[in-house]
Formats: structure tokens, sequence, C-alpha cells
């Protein structure tokens, strides 16, 4: 069309067959509107009638026309008129939020390009007679109880409770304009305050009252609110409003027959989409349907499916029960429900769980010892370490914390250099029932002593030179001191005592308020692990699997346990080595690596380095998030690439992914015998593809936090989904939703914890210290990231 020349509506009639015609309407949108459609067919009616019949047409005067609204709309919405409609519009979304997060399936473009989907939506007469009969019990239009049932869709889909959502208002509020073709529409957002559960009754009363207020102030058009308010711009959105809802009578649509023609609509395929999502929905006598609409740029048809099938659940289930919460209502259907939390969640594996299996890691590695006596377990600068030698030193090591006092339930605190010392203190302190608390040497001293303080261990093993890093007073064994301290045991097994429930160690990750927390993890979930992994790959004979995480850090785990427990090698990398991305892509060579795991941050670090990678090495990824730049240069460099999630306390790793040449990074599906649950903030199911807390149940939930019972009780609660009596779920805090298929997508936190370089950090933590500096008086720390790869924190300080 050509807004300066016109014809600004153009008819077409299209012959079918002697009693079947498509009169075809293209009419540009700035000169019309729904009103003036339903105008155009009835007058259109009366002068076919005439003509048909030989009369001349008689249409009546207008008492006005567009122009005349115009300069009258332009006169009156000014000055005081103005600027009270203005004030009344920003009170009411004062604090509401700019945009709709609904959840996306990719990136939006920078700006939109009104690509769009369409799907049908239709409710049955009995749907309809029933959303009816809720309408005028209580007291409020058809549109309205629509208007609420979107709102409930669009909240359970953001997870936000206040959102703004959009209609169409034909806005012809006085007699002399209601039969003149012309725009008169207006655009009203709706802010609709969904907050504190309320039962749907109480919703639709709000969007009752929502509605009176928004239609007392139509006149104001839709322009002027967006210029007084001055929303963020963002060209690839709508301002203020990314969703439209209407509903509309479709039985006046075609007043007037012609004669002996009869009029019917023609569905025309239209693939633009002016908002997110809008849904226009038309009352016919015995049904309500009509198209959703949406963003293909930004949604999937299935993402756009998912949402027509809350929409009908929300629908059924609130109009036979709107004193029903909105968390009462479902958030998928019953096949979904089985799909996302049973069947996505059949991971139970018996075997590792069946009476007669080992319990235990030192089971285990009994088993492999006795298959593979002489095949190198560990091996480091200059020395090396069989399965015979470690399984004899470590049972004398055992005998001797016995003979110290330590027993199943005690800890050990292990502070030592990266020295064939550290596997035999590992596995000793197993053996003697007993629990390990590492000690970081990079740690500072106060965090050493805290941490020392609060876990009490019976003594901690270190050497002679670590000691200045110890608090005075600590009792030690030293491992390096004159003769060998062990020298006068027995290397004969020794029984560990330790029932599987017991603690195999405690490590401590950030507090939130200054007080880093330690973590209980027992045998039967660090055995549960150790196997579940062992399912998705191999380090057996003939592997080796570098370690080069402080065993201070979970991560450690993997490194430690599954070489020892398959009979691989387990090169044991220094600090200095681990750190340095020259460095290390060379060890990796000198051991023959062929199993590595990393963080993103040590990749980067090689690939920046020139590491080629080795095609015989499965390489294997967690503790932060994975980009799919990072993805794309691994792939090549070995023969897999595993992407993996878990917080410590749920033992290391709760999901894995194969990692995929193409498509949207995933953390995978939960492993053996785990359970992973997306929940909202009152502790039910988030629909398919919104964003919801990862909470995690079944054999890897730890026992809980050491000597911080109110914590525990806060982030391991109990699990109302399993059936199982006693059954936890750990709240980590993370957030993610569920792709296609069952796959698991990471979207960051819910709260200020970030990860660096692997490390779970809380801010918190760092503010707390640094308002504790003199002169500080306000702390902010940020996780900065200039750069992709180059993140760092950065406080900033109020001084003074």
């Amino acid at each position: 069309f050509s807004l300066e020349q016109g014809p600004l509506l153009r008819l077409a009639l299209v012959r079918l067959a002697d009693r079947s015609h498509i009169c075809w309407l293209s009419v540009h949108h700035i000169v019309n509107d729904w009103v003036s459609f339903q105008t155009f067919w009835r007058e259109l009616a009366v002068l076919y009638d005439a003509f048909s019949s030989g009369r001349a047409p008689r249409l009546p005067e207008l008492p006005a026309q567009y122009s005349d609204f115009a300069a009258w709309q332009r006169e009156w919405m000014s000055g005081e008129v103005l600027k009270d409609y203005l004030d009344w519009w920003q009170q009411q979304l004062e604090g509401f939020p700019r945009f709709l997060d609904l959840p996306e399936d990719r990136p939006r473009p920078a700006s939109g390009t009104a690509k769009g989907g369409r799907l049908p939506v239709r409710m049955d007469s009995r749907l309809t007679d029933e959303l009816r009969a809720l309408a005028q019990r209580e007291g409020a239009t058809r549109f309205m109880v629509v208007m609420a049932l979107c709102a409930t869709l669009f909240h359970r889909l953001s997870g936000q409770e206040r959102i703004v959502v959009g209609t169409l208002n034909a806005n012809r509020n006085r007699p002399e304009i209601e039969p003149v073709f012309g725009y008169f529409l207006t655009q009203l957002p709706f802010p609709i305050d969904l907050s504190g559960d309320p039962p749907f009754r109480e919703l639709l009363a709000r969007v009752r009252k929502v509605a009176l207020g928004a239609y007392a102030h139509q006149e104001l058009p839709f322009g002027k609110l967006v210029e007084a308010m001055q929303p963020e711009r963002d060209l690839s959105r709508q301002p203020l409003v990314q969703t439209l809802v209407q509903l509309l009578d479709a039985q006046t649509a075609f007043a007037g027959e012609m004669s002996e023609l009869q009029l019917q609509p023609f569905e025309v395929e239209d693939d633009n989409a002016r908002y997110d999502v809008m849904i226009a929905l038309y009352e016919f006598e015995h049904a309500i349907g009509g198209p959703l609409e949406y963003n293909a740029d930004v949604f999937d048809a299935t993402t756009a499916g998912r949402m027509l099938d809350l929409l009908y659940c929300t629908t059924e289930a609130a109009v036979k029960d709107p004193g029903a919460r909105l968390s009462e209502l479902p958030a998928f259907s019953e096949a979904a429900r089985q799909q996302v939390l049973v069947e996505w969640n059949d991971t139970w594996v018996p075997a590792l769980t069946s009476a007669g299996e080992p319990e235990t890691v030192v089971e285990l590695f009994a088993a492999q010892a006795a298959r593979t006596p002489a095949a190198v377990a560990w091996s480091g600068d200059g020395w090396s370490l069989d399965y015979a030698r470690l399984d004899e030193r470590s049972n004398r090591l055992a005998r001797r914390l016995r003979r110290l006092g330590v027993g199943p339930g005690e800890l050990v605190g292990i502070y030592l250099e990266r020295t064939a010392e550290l596997p035999v203190t590992l596995l000793g302190t197993l053996k003697s029932g007993a629990a390990y608390l590492p000690l970081d040497l990079a740690h500072p001293a106060e965090r050493r002593a805290f941490m020392l303080e609060e876990a009490r261990p019976v003594v901690v093993l270190t050497q002679e030179h670590l000691l200045s890093g110890l608090p005075e007073g600590t009792r030690t064994l030293l491992l390096d001191a004159g003769s060998d301290p062990l020298a006068d045991e027995s290397g004969e097994p020794i029984a560990s005592g330790a029932d599987p429930e017991d603690r195999a160690y405690v490590i401590y990750t950030s507090g939130s308020t200054g007080r880093p927390k330690g973590v209980e993890i027992p045998h039967r979930t660090l055995a549960n692990f150790v196997r579940a992994m062992r399912r998705l790959y191999t380090v057996g004979e003939g592997d080796a699997m570098p370690a080069i995480t402080t065993i201070a850090f979970d991560l450690s785990v993997p490194e430690l346990y599954l070489p020892m427990l398959g009979g691989g090698t387990t090169p044991l990398l220094t600090r200095e080595t681990a750190a340095d991305g020259v460095l290390l892509a060379r060890a990796l060579d000198a051991v023959h690596a062929t199993v590595l795991q990393a963080t993103p941050a040590t990749y980067r670090q090689m690939l920046e380095a020139g590491w080629a990678g080795r095609p015989e090495m499965l390489l294997l990824c967690g503790a932060e998030a994975m980009s799919r730049d990072l993805a794309d240069r691994l792939l090549p460099l070995g023969r897999g690439l595993w992407n993996f999630y878990g917080p410590t306390e749920t033992t290391v790793w709760s999901t894995a992914w194969r990692v995929e040449a193409e498509g949207p990074i995933s953390v995978g599906r939960p492993i053996a015998n785990t359970r992973i649950y997306l929940l909202d903030s009152r502790f039910s199911p988030v629909p398919l593809g919104s964003i919801g807390e990862v909470c995690i149940g079944g054999e890897g939930v730890a026992r809980g936090y050491f000597r911080r019972p109110e914590l525990t009780a806060e982030r391991f609660v109990p699990d109302p989904l399993s059936g199982e009596p006693g059954a936890r779920l750990y709240r980590t805090g993370d957030l993610a939703r569920y792709r296609p298929g069952g796959l698991l997508e990471y979207s960051g936190r819910a709260d200020h914890q970030v990860k660096l370089r692997g490390f779970r950090i809380e801010l918190g933590e760092i503010e707390a210290r640094l308002r504790q500096v003199p002169g500080v008086s306000e702390a902010v720390v940020l996780l900065r990231e200039d750069r992709p790869g180059d993140q760092r924190l950065t406080a900033y300080l109020a001084v003074g």
C-alpha cells in the first residue's frame, strides 16, 4: 500500500463455481479496525441488496468523519486532561516489569522481523458454557475470565508475579463515531498482580478491577503513554506490552444477509507476528476459538503448542474449581506430567543399591587391587604406586589412625602437598571408617582455622614443612618426619566398620554470610556416584586420568576414584602444572592421558596455549556453564566430550550429556538413581519449557551441612513427588528448563552465587568481609566478563 496515493482498500472476487465465490478484502490497518470491518460488511449487504433488486442504494448520512474525531481528540486530549490520564496510567504501571520473560527457544534477533506462526485455539460447547457460567456467577464479562486465564498462563510460564498483558479496545464511546469507517482502536495495558498465590476467583476480581479502570481511561493514545513512560527500548520487542489477549463476538462479524447469499469466513494463512504471543479469540454461539499467534523468531511451534496445552489445562481446572489457588492449577496435562515427573526421572538401577553389592569405595578398591595388584595406580614426579603397595600402605595408615582414636563418624584432616602420600591418606582414612576433611594449601589461614575449629578432626595428616599453615595446638600426624611413621603397623586388610550412611568426606563450600559450610557426603552416595559414572564412560586398565584439581574441591572426586576403582592410572599433577595452560598441555602428552576432566576455564587456558588435543582422549567438562563456542572448539580434539552438572550437596555430578555438534548446550539428563525436578517458589512443578529451580533427589543427596541444622532444614527438604518415605530434595538455587526430549538447559542462578573457574563463590561472603575493612561502609561484588572466557570478580566500595 502507498499511504500517500491510495487506494487503501482493494477487493477481488474469485469464482470457484456457479454458487461458490471468495470475496477477498485487502485493507490497510491504518484505516480499519474490527468495528469498521463489521460496518463494511453490513453496508455492503445493503448495497448488494439494492443493486440486485434494481433499487438505488440508500445509506444514512454520517454525523461525523474520521477527521472530525482526530481533530476533537487532539483538542481534548491535551493540557490538564492529558496530564490526569498520564498520571493515572503511570500510577497503575508503577513497579510492573517492562518485559514479560516467557521461556524462549532461541536468542532474539537484534530487531523484530515479525515472522510469526499460528495455532488454532478451540474451546468446545461444554467448556464454553462453563466459562460463561463462571463469568455470570462472579459478576464478570467473558473477556475478563479469558484475560484471567491467559494471565495465569503467562504467570506460570514466566514465573513473574506482576505482569502486563495488553488488549485492544474499540474506543468508540461516542454515538456519532460508531458507524464511521477508520482506525479507532486503542491498546490498553492491563497491569495484573498475581502475587500471594490467590485463588483463581480472587484473580478474576483483580482483573475485573483492572479492566474497569482501564476502560474508564481508554481514550489516552497508547503512543502518548509510551512516550511518557520512556520504557527501556528494545527493537526486538513491543514497548510495555509483549502479549495481547482479546475476545470478540463472532456472531456480529458478518451481520446481514445479501439476498440469497450466505457469508462465512475463509481462513487465510498469516505469517506475521505482531506480539510475542497474541491470543485472539472469537465467541461463537456454541464455542470459543481463534488463533494463538506467536513470534517464530523466538518460539518453536512445539513451545507454542505447550502454551496452548497449558491454557486448556488451566481453563478446565479453573472453571471447575475457581476457589483453587493458582499453584494448585495443573502445570501440564496428565500425559506431560507423567513424562516430566516419572519417565524423565526413570533412572533407577537396582544393581547399584542391591544387597550383596559393594557398598563403599573401600570395598570396590579391594576388589580392583586383587585383580590388578602390579598395575600402577598412581604416579607423580619420580614416583609411582602400584595397587598392591597402595592397598598395603593405606592399611597401615588405617591401623595407625585407629590407635589414635579414629573410627566411624570421626573426621581426619588432610593437609598435604600433592605427593605419593596423598592417595594413601585418602584411602587409609576411609579404611579406618572415618571421613576425610580436605584442607587447601592455597586457602587463607583464617579459613583453615575456621574449618578446623568447627569440624574438630581427631587428627590432621600433614608434613613437617606445612605446620606453620595450621593453627597452634592442632593435633597432627607427620607423614614425612624421620623414619617411616607407619613402619610398625600391619599392612594386612582391615575392616572399616563404616556404615553406608556414615560420612565419607566433608568438603567446605562458600557461605552467604561469610561463613563457609561443610557438606557431609556418606559412603552410600559416593559409591553410587562412582558406579553411575562408570555406566557412562570407562576408566579402566590402560587408561590414564590425571588428577589436576585440589582435593578441597569436589571436582577432584572423579579424578581420585574412577581410575583407582577401574584398574587405571592416576597421574598426580602439581598445582603449578594444573594452573598453567602451557604446562598442563605438555603434561597431558607426557603422561599419555586418555581421560581428562576440567572446567571450561581450564580448557580455555589450554586452547589459548595452543593445545591441539589427543585423538584417544575423552574430554569431561563441568563445574561451570559450557558455551557453544567452547564445545565446538573441543569436539574435534578428542574421542568425545561430556558436559556435567551438579552441586557439592548432591555428590559432584547429578546430570550428564554427551555433547552434540549442533544445537543448544545442555547439561543432559539425571544420572543413575537421581531425580531432577524443576519447581517454582511454591514447590510446584513448572510448565514444560519454563524456568524453574533445580531440585535434586535420589541417591546422591548429601546428609546435610555439618553442624548447621537450620541451614540443612532450609536446603534439604522433604520430597513431595517421590512417594518414598523419608525422601529428600536438595534445593540448588540453580535455574534450568527442559528442552524437547527431556534435556536440561542451565539458565543461571536464583540468588547471588556465581561460579568462577569451577569454584562456587557466594558474593555475599566477600561483601561481608569487605564491610569489615575499616572505612568501608558498603560493598557490592559482581562477576564481570569483559570478553568471552575472561571472567573476574570486581568489587565496588563506598568509603567513608
